[in-house]
């Protein structure tokens, strides 16, 4: 061995010309590695967990929500890689949303990584009137974006300070992140927002009947509200006694001409008398992000793509529909966490090797045997980049820490070796 570096010694003094020429040809390839190497912001975990998130037309109730998750978890559960599944309905995104947990079997009974079981999972799934599932490896370490549940690993969000001009071009964002072939599993709200029924009353007739409002307000808590009128108490629990209609008489508007209202004088009035009912469509919400109006895309990362490239195709496609001053996009959690370092990511290099050139330095009294000790490193940045590359790897924030570690390894094999 030591013959060996001796030659190799002897042949790289007397080709001094040759090996600053390889040097200067080495650094070049590290960053063309760096350039071409997909990068992602944490690599991904398989947890034996999946997040599921189901989404609902807008305005479904409780009730009606209720057996689509059902169906869902029934036909998540069929899967032979599914230990078991928990999940509920509701909070703070509305009765239209519903959240799971999907427990995976130990990998070494289901032999398929989460990744692949979300895929089998999605090409399985049955098709439900009304509601979508998605689903997602969970993750130790996870940044939503921070106003809803999100549905997805990666979040873009669409804010404005003009609700209208946010609901005409929320579709278009949406159409243009469906075309971008990075993406899967894309979740927005496609509704025209949630079907209502507003009573509208003949006031002068209510008056000439002798009808007091107060009296059809009452009538209708009493019947659609689900109002507490007592609580039955026991050793081990209490229970509420609500006050309503058989539930079968509040699926449809039409059991409103049944509803009878009781005048001044004791008489029995049927509602229909004295008003008549309007269906329409309205919002049953407004997001906000700050103080704009916002609204949510999670989307998913195609297989074989990276978030380095999903990005750059998402900023293209956003820049040929052309967005208006008023509308702000931008990326939310992860997917923003890791712009900001892919930015700063080569300064934190530049910075390291700063640091020590600047601490060999001071060792060694010198401001050219510093650079002999750091002329090492690219070599064997060289060798990490390509591995990564050539194993279809990407290079995340767990790579770099990596590689101010191989940063210190080589300066040290490095002065070992001088």
């Amino acid at each position: 061995m030591v013959a060996g570096y001796d030659r190799s010694l002897g042949w790289v003094m007397r080709h001094r010309r040759l090996t600053l020429l390889s040097l200067l040809v080495t650094v070049v390839v590290n960053i063309a590695l760096y350039v071409v190497v997909p990068k992602t912001f944490l690599p991904q975990q398989d947890t034996g967990q999946l997040m599921g998130f189901v989404r609902g037309d807008d305005g479904l109730s409780f009730s009606v929500m209720q057996p689509k998750m059902e169906t869902f978890r029934l036909s998540i559960l069929a899967d032979p890689a599914v230990e078991s599944v928990a999940g509920f309905i509701g909070g703070s995104g509305g009765t239209n949303n519903a959240f799971m947990i999907v427990r995976l079997k130990p990998i070494s009974e289901r032999k398929l990584s989460a990744e692949k079981v979300v895929e089998r999972l999605r090409k399985n799934m049955p098709h439900v009137p009304g509601g979508r599932l998605f689903l997602a490896p969970d993750q130790d370490l996870q940044l939503g974006g921070g106003r809803e549940q999100t549905s997805s690993q990666y979040q873009y969000i669409v804010q404005s300070a003009d609700l209208g001009s946010l609901r005409l071009w929320y579709p278009k964002i949406v159409a243009a992140l469906k075309s971008v072939p990075e993406l899967t599993a894309i979740d927005a709200r496609e509704g025209r927002g949630a079907q209502q029924v507003t009573l509208v009353v003949n006031r002068d007739t209510a008056k000439r009947l002798g009808i007091d409002m107060n009296m059809v307000t009452a009538v209708l808590n009493n019947a659609y509200s689900q109002r507490q009128v007592s609580t039955i108490y026991d050793s081990l629990n209490q229970y509420k006694v609500v006050m309503e209609v058989n539930p079968k008489y509040a699926q449809d508007p039409v059991t409103l001409e049944q509803v009878q209202v009781i005048t001044a004088d004791g008489q029995r009035v049927p509602l229909s008398s004295i008003a008549h009912y309007e269906r329409s469509l309205a919002n049953d919400r407004v997001s906000h992000d700050g103080q704009f109006a916002a609204e949510n895309i999670s989307f998913d990362l195609a297989e074989g793509a990276s978030l380095d490239k999903a990005t750059v195709a998402i900023e293209r496609a956003i820049a040929a529909i052309g967005l208006p001053s008023d509308i702000i996009s931008k990326m939310a959690g992860t997917a923003n966490a890791f712009a900001s370092t892919q930015k700063s990511q080569p300064w934190m290099i530049l910075g390291a090797l700063l640091a020590v050139y600047l601490v060999l330095g001071i060792l060694y009294e010198s401001y050219i045997h510093p650079l002999t000790i750091l002329s090492t490193l690219p070599s064997a940045g060289v060798g990490a980049l390509l591995t990564i590359y050539v194993l279809g790897s990407e290079f995340s924030l767990i790579s770099l820490l990596g590689l101010f570690l191989l940063i210190g390894v080589v300066k040290k094999n490095a002065i070992m070796m001088i």
